[in-house]
């Protein structure tokens, strides 16, 4: 049995194209437009293909093989975006940027929009109660800050956690707000334990989890920008840090 193909054996332009995209948002479903349709390719066409209960085809990828595809009419973005979003993908939408019928060639693309379950206001229908998204970070002497902003009011709570209890109290935190995402940096995340870690499983809080690079965590930066945003007593009081 021949080894199902993967995305990075693509060939072609136009797969080169859309694997550029995919290293560029990792962990996100990219919708990528051909013509009338956005298309899935490869592992994000089989997940697409189970949650949307469309039918899942092949294309030819340069390879022996054909890549795994399926995909939606243009006209029907929202409503299978909405879909994805509530069952709490991260999904990136890739657009044409030119007329096709007035280039010659590969039709250049580009990110318009990523949506996320945190932020998702635009699509689908409204949620009842509060739609949270919280960013959590690891402090000195174990301590845990945790942000968390009502998107849609754009109401910010700021809270800290001190001592050995610290990460079971965020956690309790978190359980308690129900956020739609949590965003942590990598490194942070990896001080995690399996006990904390159920506040992410669905059957106790079905938040999306987004990992940010440990750099998009920098301190001053945060400050910087919390300063720009708020009073600069209001940023030297903040604890948690935000990523950049």
């Amino acid at each position: 049995m021949k080894e199902r193909v993967s995305i990075s054996d693509a060939k072609t332009p136009m797969m080169k194209q859309y694997l550029a995209v995919k290293e560029d948002n990792p962990g996100a479903l990219v919708m990528f437009r051909l013509g009338d349709f956005y298309e899935f390719f490869g592992e994000d066409a089989e997940i697409a293909s189970r949650e949307l209960d469309i039918v899942l085809t092949g294309r030819a990828a340069g390879t022996e093989e054909r890549m795994p595809m399926c995909g939606v009419p243009h006209h029907a973005l929202e409503q299978y975006l909405s879909r994805l979003v509530q069952k709490g993908y991260k999904v990136c939408i890739c657009e044409q940027l030119e007329d096709p019928r007035l280039v010659k060639g590969l039709v250049k693309r580009g990110v318009v929009r990523i949506v996320t379950p945190g932020t998702a206001m635009e699509v689908g229908p409204a949620q009842e109660g509060s739609n949270y998204i919280a960013s959590l970070l690891y402090g000195q002497e174990q301590g845990w800050g945790l942000a968390v902003c009502e998107v849609s009011t754009g109401l910010m709570r700021l809270a800290e956690f001190r001592g050995p209890e610290a990460l079971e109290e965020v956690s309790a935190e978190i359980c308690r707000l129900r956020p739609w995402e949590v965003l942590i940096s990598e490194n942070d995340y990896l001080l995690l334990d399996q006990e904390s870690r159920q506040w992410l499983t669905e059957e106790k809080l079905p938040a999306a989890l987004t990992v940010r690079k440990a750099e998009t965590y920098d301190r001053e930066k945060s400050l910087n920008r919390l300063k720009e945003q708020f009073s600069r007593q209001a940023a030297a009081r903040s604890v948690p840090t935000f990523p950049v």
